[in-house]
């Protein structure tokens, strides 16, 4: 029996129910928010049991489905109520420069935007990004806010042409043979413009 895309699609779920960050809950559960983060975008599976305890660190219990969230108890912080990823929070995860892969940052994102009503995207994408410390990165940022505005049928946020965020060198994220080939005939124009040659993996919303 598999446990996946299910136990993907549940984990994050009930994560946005329960209203607690991946940080929040990789505390309760134990475990680092790399590997929360692992999980709810398909990169790594987890066990049932493994996923059982995720759950239950957000007021969850695993069955066929999901049930009604149960109360949690409170924690030693106010748990902020759930809002997704605005292209800032990510430039502001981008700059911490921890552990966490940048790609599963991109991952996140692309996921919460994709959960979001088509009439209220834009607003993760209107206000311009803090620059990340990383030229690259800041013109990802760029590249993401164009492509997904244009993917939408709305017009990209004046930001996105700021001329910092343009590359004056060719930048391949996953510098492979294969993955430069896939890049250099799939990446979208608005990366391609910026000098960002990422192949279609990197942009999949889970």
């Amino acid at each position: 029996m598999t446990n996946e895309p299910i136990a993907r699609a549940l984990l994050l779920e009930a994560r946005r129910r329960s209203g607690l960050s991946q940080v929040e809950t990789a505390m309760r559960a134990g475990v680092s928010q790399s590997m929360i983060a692992a999980y709810e975008t398909g990169r790594r599976e987890p066990t049932i049991p493994t996923l059982e305890r995720l759950l239950e660190a957000v007021g969850a219990h695993l069955q066929i489905g999901l049930t009604d969230i149960a109360p949690i108890d409170p924690p030693e912080r106010p748990v902020k109520t759930y809002r997704p990823m605005t292209l800032d929070d990510l430039a502001r995860h981008l700059s911490a420069q921890d552990d966490v892969d940048p790609w599963l940052l991109v991952a996140e994102f692309l996921t919460e935007y994709g959960f979001e009503d088509k009439s209220t995207r834009p607003k993760l994408l209107a206000r311009r990004p803090r620059r990340t410390g990383s030229a690259r990165f800041d013109a990802l940022i760029a590249a993401l806010g164009e492509h997904l505005a244009l993917s939408d049928d709305v017009d990209p946020p004046k930001w996105v042409e700021d001329a910092e965020r343009f590359l004056d060198q060719f930048w391949f994220p996953t510098n492979t043979p294969d993955a430069r080939a896939d890049a250099v005939v799939f990446a979208p124009a608005s990366f391609v413009r910026r000098g960002v040659f990422v192949e279609r993996e990197s942009l999949v919303r889970v």
